[in-house]
């Protein structure tokens, strides 16, 4: 960050009856910090249990924005894409 203030992090991805079309989009992960000073920040945008059961169905795509809003200043919005690939089946140990 380049100096105190608030990092949010939303991801969306299409609802599940417009994946043709991408017009409706739910949110799939927030994540937010707020820092004193300027200087690295990790933030992590933690999947909602619905994003989670789609990925297992297949790869998900999100849009992810990120916005900045310094203390006392005007916020700043960067979007990125991610493409989650999809989640594979663990195995099982069978015993017997």
């Amino acid at each position: 960050m380049p100096g105190p203030g608030r990092l949010a992090r939303r991801g969306t991805r299409p609802t599940r009856s417009s994946m043709a079309h991408a017009v409706g989009r739910v949110t799939a992960c927030t994540g937010a910090r707020t820092a004193a000073k300027a200087g690295m920040v990790t933030i992590s945008c933690t999947l909602n249990a619905a994003t989670r059961a789609a990925r297992r169905a297949g790869a998900v795509t999100l849009r992810v924005a990120t916005t900045f809003r310094p203390t006392g200043g005007t916020a700043r919005t960067s979007t990125q894409t991610v493409v989650l690939p999809k989640l594979g089946v663990r195995p099982c140990a069978v015993t017997g």
